[in-house]
């Protein structure tokens, strides 16, 4: 079932495609163009309006919440949310301050001191999540991370994209005095990049989120855990189909193949001013070079095998969602992830789940992957 939210965008998108179109020809437009435009967008004003209606039936219906009979001292709960006394215990501020205002985004343990929170059990039992759909954000312990700490994260990116790739040869030598200097060549290629949402969801009776105080946390992990697969996917995909890429033949085994896509990799790298050298290579394919390390491997006593994390000096990036058989060796920072916001976790009613005590638990993100210099990446050939 299509909602009022993806009619809306639907209709904004189809306006701004014959707006665009319209523009990219310096021409203006024809009475059918006209009359499809202006039809598009009364419909998406008249669709945005019944979106600002619901949402603000939504919020009047919250706001009802606060206009309820003063608590007798007897079942007076804690002042603020379970969220609110956290934020607002000593232990909480202790850490914030020990970290200098912000919590690091480095791979560190960060320890506090233990936080006491009112009513919490309460909250559990009693609390079946049966309230205004809320707004949740991933937290970084749900992240899988491998291929997307490796690329460029652009967030808060817009629906459309205009984006362009780059190839740079470098014209730079000595030049005597009195000598014309030599110029660099820069061909741009103009690519425009539209974003999809990718999303799933799942339903919950109320009884099983009070009753199983984890399960929420669980749902949510699973749900956020399968979108960031699906961006995984994605970026495998857009570097799969990526053109004017380097090459490097299979030769020998994975090992020396990998070396030799590595020195491609270098030397572009000193004619496009390209970034470090990492390899992205698949899980399975990890283990066949694993394997072949321990082939010619030498132990001494109470010495054993690791899992490479490098090679030829150069660090390894895994991703189960990159097909057996190709690795991308050089500059993995040239492919770009543009997202709007972080992963969302939102739960709501569908149909009839208000009076059946159900909850739909959705999990969605606005996402569209490219490549900007796929000169500085080198698509290396497993396969013998």
């Amino acid at each position: 079932m299509t909602t009022l939210r993806e009619r809306y965008a639907a209709a904004k998108q189809a306006a701004h495609d014959i707006h665009d179109a319209v523009k990219a020809e310096d021409r203006p437009f024809t009475d059918s163009e006209r009359a499809e435009f202006d039809k598009l967008v009364a419909e998406a004003t008249g669709l945005r309006s019944q979106i600002d209606q619901i949402d603000a039936d939504r919020d009047a219906l919250a706001g009802l919440d606060e206009l309820v009979e003063p608590a007798t001292a007897s079942t007076k709960k804690a002042s603020g949310s379970i969220g609110e006394q956290f934020v607002a215990s000593d232990g909480y501020k202790a850490m914030l301050a020990a970290q200098g205002g912000k919590i690091s985004d480095t791979a560190q343990r960060i320890s506090m001191d233990k936080v006491q929170i009112k009513d919490f059990q309460a909250a559990l039992v009693t609390d079946p999540g049966f309230t205004a759909p809320t707004h949740r954000v991933a937290p970084e312990s749900m992240e899988i991370i491998d291929l997307l700490q490796a690329i460029t994260l652009i967030e808060n990116a817009p629906e459309v994209i205009k984006t362009f790739t780059g190839t740079f040869v470098s014209a730079a030598a000595d030049v005597a005095e009195g000598d014309a200097k030599p110029e660099a060549s820069l061909s741009w290629t103009t690519t425009t990049l539209t974003m999809g949402t990718k999303a799933h969801w799942l339903p919950v009776t109320n009884q099983a989120l009070g009753h199983n105080p984890t399960l929420r946390t669980r749902i949510d992990g699973h749900l956020v855990n399968g979108v960031r697969a699906k961006l995984q996917a994605d970026v495998a995909a857009v570097m799969a189909a990526g053109t004017g890429m380097q090459v490097q033949a299979f030769d020998t085994d994975l090992t020396t193949t990998i070396r030799r896509a590595i020195t491609k990799a270098q030397n572009g790298a000193a004619q496009i001013g390209a970034g470090p050298t990492s390899i992205l290579i698949s899980e399975n394919d990890a283990e066949t070079v694993d394997l072949e390390q321990i082939a010619h491997a030498a132990y001494a006593p109470g010495q054993a095998p690791a899992q490479v994390q490098s090679m030829w000096r150069r660090p390894i990036v895994t991703s189960a969602a990159l097909p057996d058989g190709f690795a991308y060796v050089g500059d993995l920072r040239q492919v770009e992830l543009y997202t709007g916001e972080a992963i969302s976790v939102t739960t709501g009613w569908v149909d009839q789940q208000f009076i059946e005590n159900k909850l739909t638990i959705l999990a969605e993100v606005e996402a569209v992957a490219g490549i900007f210099g796929a000169g500085a990446l080198v698509k290396t050939d497993l396969t013998a």
